[in-house]
């Protein structure tokens, strides 16, 4: 049964990153399946559009979806959307249908990723005959024949691996994003996380603005907050941290991220005096690089055995958010982003941040308590 006629719209859903969760699609799409799960129909969307905290918000975006998902049906608020969520991997979510999906046995990681996304995906969607399908990323089938019986909505993040050329290295990586970025296109509807990301939609993969969808992001509200407990005291110990004594950073290692950069400007502050950041006094002060440890290709390029520079794993989202809670100050000096995540995070949890001179930080941020804006392009060379 379709449009007015359905009684549930069954949306089939590419779930690759929801094994991997502590990247950034994987949080995104596990954080707004839950909150859809558990969408109460008959409850009104509340957005003022203040720029305040409570605008990114996980239950306000998953009912923005769920309004999205019953327009492009031609449906009405009392038709329930239901998830079919399809894995690489074993994994539960509660109240939702999860179908693992293995990849296939040989090849390289890339490939095997590339053949789940376009062959073996498609066809357990088709199998299922789902009404609609959503790609959390930017993986919907390259083959028009796909879209002939079936609504079908796709987010791009942002258009940074179409528009900075570090991200196309080597003839196959070009002709990939080339294929993608066309094949967004072939959506019905694409949804974005900032009006920046949707200008840079329009004008890169030439998509008309009226289908396109800001669903902002949000966070976790009962693990990012300013509340602290006894965990905290016991975390910052372990990694020979004072409370208020260390600036921090969290999020991805690529080229635009800038971080060799921050590293640079930190040691040159803390060793040569210079001081940049503000008029504090950073003689026992640290720089904390979240997750550095487990990027190899990062240290191998950037000397960051000092003393005031201390890298760790990976960490949890509840010790993160201890970091947050407890730093002097949060910093990303990235060049580009979509949306950067761990800004929003860090200010749920109290901290003051400090994020370079771009356009969707100034959208997102820039009128926000406790954010101080930077302009790095003088730091740059």
């Amino acid at each position: 049964m379709k449009g007015n006629d359905l009684k549930e719209i069954l949306v089939g859903v590419n779930g690759w990153f929801l094994s991997e969760p502590f990247t950034g699609i994987g949080r995104y799409s596990a954080n707004l399946i839950v909150e859809v799960e558990n969408e109460n129909p008959s409850k009104k969307i509340v957005d003022d559009g203040a720029l305040a905290l409570g605008r990114y918000d996980w239950e306000v975006s998953a009912k923005k979806l769920v309004a999205t998902i019953r327009k492009m049906m031609s449906v009405g608020d009392d038709v329930k959307v239901k998830f079919l969520v399809i894995t690489k991997e074993k994994l539960s979510i509660p109240g939702v249908n999860v179908v693992a999906l293995p990849t296939m046995k040989g090849g390289s990681a890339g490939l095997k990723k590339l053949w789940w996304e376009q062959v073996q995906l498609p066809r357990l969607l088709k199998k299922y005959d789902v009404d609609l399908c959503w790609f959390p990323y930017p993986a919907n089938p390259w083959s028009k024949s796909f879209y002939k019986n079936r609504k079908v909505m796709v987010t791009v993040h942002d258009c940074i691996p179409w528009k900075d050329r570090r991200y196309s290295n080597g003839v196959f990586s070009k002709l990939k994003n080339r294929i993608i970025k066309r094949s967004v296109k072939f959506a019905d509807k694409v949804l974005t996380v900032s009006a920046h990301s949707k200008q840079d939609i329009e004008a890169v993969c030439d998509v008309d603005k009226c289908e396109i969808e800001i669903i902002y992001n949000g966070v976790d509200r009962k693990i990012y907050n300013a509340d602290g407990g006894k965990d905290d005291a016991l975390l910052l110990d372990r990694l020979g941290l004072v409370k208020g004594k260390y600036y921090m950073y969290a999020g991805g290692y690529d080229p635009r991220k800038n971080v060799p950069l921050l590293v640079k400007m930190w040691k040159e502050f803390v060793i040569g005096g210079v001081n940049v950041f503000s008029e504090r006094d950073f003689e026992n002060e640290k720089l904390v690089l979240v997750g550095a440890e487990n990027q190899k290709a990062f240290l191998e390029k950037n000397t960051v055995e000092v003393g005031h520079v201390v890298a760790t794993k990976f960490l949890s989202e509840k010790e993160l958010a201890i970091l947050y809670r407890n730093c002097g100050k949060f910093i990303s000096l990235s060049g580009d982003e979509g949306f950067n995540i761990p800004v929003l995070e860090a200010l749920c949890c109290g901290a003051k941040v400090l994020i370079s001179d771009i356009e969707v930080h100034r959208e997102l941020f820039g009128d926000m308590e406790g954010v101080e804006i930077l302009d790095i392009s003088k730091f740059v060379n």
